[in-house]
Protein backbone atom coordinates (compact mmCIF):
# COMPACT_ATOMS: atom_id res chain seq x y z
CA UNK A 1 0.00 0.00 0.00
CA UNK A 2 2.87 2.22 0.98
CA UNK A 3 4.67 1.68 -2.57
CA UNK A 4 0.93 2.52 -4.44
CA UNK A 5 0.76 5.54 -2.22
CA UNK A 6 4.06 6.77 -3.29
CA UNK A 7 3.46 5.94 -6.52
CA UNK A 8 0.44 8.30 -6.59
CA UNK A 9 2.05 10.91 -5.03
CA UNK A 10 4.89 11.03 -7.11
CA UNK A 11 2.12 11.10 -10.76
CA UNK A 12 0.63 14.04 -8.77
CA UNK A 13 3.83 16.01 -8.76
CA UNK A 14 4.82 15.22 -12.59
CA UNK A 15 1.27 16.31 -13.33
CA UNK A 16 2.02 20.13 -11.67
CA UNK A 17 4.94 20.04 -13.29
CA UNK A 18 3.09 19.58 -16.65
CA UNK A 19 0.41 21.92 -15.53
CA UNK A 20 3.62 24.50 -15.03
CA UNK A 21 5.06 23.84 -18.36
CA UNK A 22 1.50 24.66 -19.59
CA UNK A 23 1.38 27.94 -17.75
CA UNK A 24 4.38 28.88 -19.11
CA UNK A 25 3.91 27.88 -22.20
CA UNK A 26 0.55 29.68 -22.57
CA UNK A 27 1.89 32.86 -21.06
CA UNK A 28 5.25 33.02 -23.27
CA UNK A 29 3.09 32.89 -26.39
CA UNK A 30 0.82 35.85 -25.72
CA UNK A 31 -0.04 37.88 -28.56
CA UNK A 32 -1.74 40.60 -25.66
CA UNK A 33 -0.50 44.30 -26.40
CA UNK A 34 -0.98 47.31 -23.81
CA UNK A 35 0.36 50.59 -24.39
CA UNK A 36 1.22 49.51 -28.21
CA UNK A 37 3.72 47.25 -27.10
CA UNK A 38 3.90 43.12 -26.51
CA UNK A 39 3.27 42.38 -22.72
CA UNK A 40 6.34 40.48 -23.35
CA UNK A 41 8.19 43.87 -24.44
CA UNK A 42 7.84 44.55 -20.53
CA UNK A 43 10.99 44.18 -18.45
CA UNK A 44 8.49 42.54 -15.52
CA UNK A 45 6.88 40.49 -17.94
CA UNK A 46 10.35 38.88 -18.70
CA UNK A 47 11.60 38.59 -15.55
CA UNK A 48 8.03 36.89 -14.32
CA UNK A 49 8.86 34.65 -17.50
CA UNK A 50 12.39 33.99 -16.37
CA UNK A 51 11.41 33.10 -13.19
CA UNK A 52 8.82 30.74 -14.31
CA UNK A 53 10.89 28.90 -16.19
CA UNK A 54 13.77 28.43 -13.93
CA UNK A 55 10.71 26.85 -11.16
CA UNK A 56 10.17 24.64 -14.10
CA UNK A 57 13.27 23.48 -14.81
CA UNK A 58 14.13 22.98 -11.33
CA UNK A 59 11.12 21.11 -10.44
CA UNK A 60 11.08 18.64 -13.36
CA UNK A 61 14.92 18.29 -12.83
CA UNK A 62 13.55 16.90 -9.52
CA UNK A 63 11.33 14.63 -10.54
CA UNK A 64 13.63 13.34 -12.76
CA UNK A 65 15.85 12.48 -9.77
CA UNK A 66 13.13 11.58 -7.71
CA UNK A 67 12.00 9.02 -10.61
CA UNK A 68 15.73 7.67 -10.74
CA UNK A 69 15.88 7.16 -7.02
CA UNK A 70 12.54 5.05 -6.89
CA UNK A 71 14.09 2.79 -9.87
CA UNK A 72 16.95 1.93 -7.72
Amino acid sequence: MIEALNLSRLANAVASVGIMRRAYTEAKATSRNAFDKQLTDFPIVRETLSTMAAKQEINLSTMFSIIQLMDQ
